[in-house]
């Protein structure tokens, strides 16, 4: 007995397999594939794993649309100003309430609002650091590595937030002097203002080499460094105020010198993000005033090449325009008896031979005896003249 094979049946499950096989295959391949702008068609400067779904959560820290950022910058500055409404009213207030219940708002005392501000800032800079080095890691043109100064940054803001917090730096001062030994005559804060000076200025270059390409962040990090020369020539005396009012013009320097910090990595963190994300518009290169006028011809070479168009479009009238040659070209010299050899041309066209006379219109070419005879007669003419 004979089983019946159906052949139709095999050939529909092979294709089958074959569709189900394929659509594997590129699934499995699209996620390798370097992902390109939807606007432009250009590839993106960053891999696929940049992209939010494959980042952690914690990214949704950084803010993505500018109206975010502009929130956040003007919330600090209110905080920054609140402070220093208080501190300004703080005589007032501890008249009131008493000296030791407003030693919260004394800028004086450690531990006072301002410097948990500044540590907050700080602290939140940091993880912003961290935020753009794991996006930055993924840049495909990145090939020395130069991300990493990004966790270098995030453990030095991480310092800076618990030295404002406890005043860390009074301690790291005492150390070097006592390290200097007894014949130094700087005091333990002159030394903390030249070990703080280094690392600002070694950093703060590198970073500004690293943040080049994000015009808002380079300013918001020179702002940075001018607050903090602002204090250092507060704290050293170069610049003397009276009274409270030196000390009042240190801390806000130095609060604005964290704030400008802290927004600088949050600028800086946003441009990576839609840079990463491929929502970064690139700008279109200007093109030079000067190149535009060599392209462009003046108007009296314009008008100079337009003439000759324009004569040939008259009417055509009893006068004749003498056009002269370009430069470098000889002109045609007209020939000198143009007079006789015109009339016998036409003396010998008209001439018609026995075999043309059935001919309707009498056209045709001269023979060579008739040319012979036409140059005959044009040098008899030159002879006569």
């Amino acid at each position: 007995m004979s089983l019946r094979r159906n052949g139709h049946g095999d050939e529909r499950r092979r294709r089958v397999l074959m569709d189900d096989s394929s659509a594997t295959t590129d699934t499995v391949a699209a996620p390798t594939k370097r992902t390109r702008d939807s606007k432009g068609g250009k590839a993106r400067n960053y891999s696929d794993a940049a992209l939010a779904a494959n980042q952690a959560p914690i990214t949704t820290l950084i803010p993505k649309r500018t109206w975010t950022l502009s929130v956040l910058l003007l919330s600090a500055l209110t905080l920054v100003v609140l402070l220093n409404l208080l501190y300004a009213e703080l005589p007032r207030l501890a008249s009131l309430v008493g000296k030791t219940q407003v030693a919260a708002i004394n800028f004086e005392v450690r531990g006072n609002l301002a410097a948990w501000l500044s540590a907050a800032l700080l602290a939140y800079a940091a993880v912003m650091s961290v935020q753009v080095y794991n996006l930055r890691r993924h840049r495909v043109d990145d090939y020395k590595g130069r991300y990493r100064i990004w966790l270098w940054l995030a453990v030095l803001l991480v310092a800076a937030s618990v030295d404002a917090a406890t005043g860390l730096h009074d301690a790291v001062g005492g150390a070097l002097q006592q390290l200097a030994g007894s014949a130094s005559t700087l005091s333990a804060s002159a030394y903390w203002m030249i070990l703080a000076a280094g690392m600002i200025s070694v950093m703060g270059l590198r970073i500004g080499i690293e943040i080049r390409r994000s015009t808002g962040t380079l300013v918001t990090l020179f702002a940075a460094l001018v607050f903090y020369t602002v204090a250092a020539t507060v704290r050293v005396g170069w610049l003397s105020l009276p009274g409270e009012l030196g000390w009042h013009a240190l801390v806000t320097a130095t609060l604005l010198g964290h704030l400008c910090v802290w927004f600088a990595t949050l600028a800086y963190a946003q441009h990576v993000y839609l840079d990463a994300q491929g929502l970064l518009t690139a700008k279109q290169p200007k093109v030079a005033k000067a190149k535009r006028k060599a392209e462009t011809p003046p108007e009296s070479e314009t008008k100079s090449r337009a003439e000759p168009a324009s004569t040939s479009d008259k009417p055509a009238t009893g006068k004749q325009v003498r056009i002269d040659s370009a430069h470098g070209e000889s002109s045609p010299q007209p020939a000198a008896s143009s007079g006789p050899l015109k009339a016998a041309m036409i003396s010998s066209a008209s001439v018609k031979s026995p075999a043309d006379d059935g001919d309707a219109d009498g056209d045709r070419k001269l023979s060579k005896a008739e040319r012979r005879r036409l140059r005959r007669s044009g040098r008899h003419d030159s002879d006569d003249e």
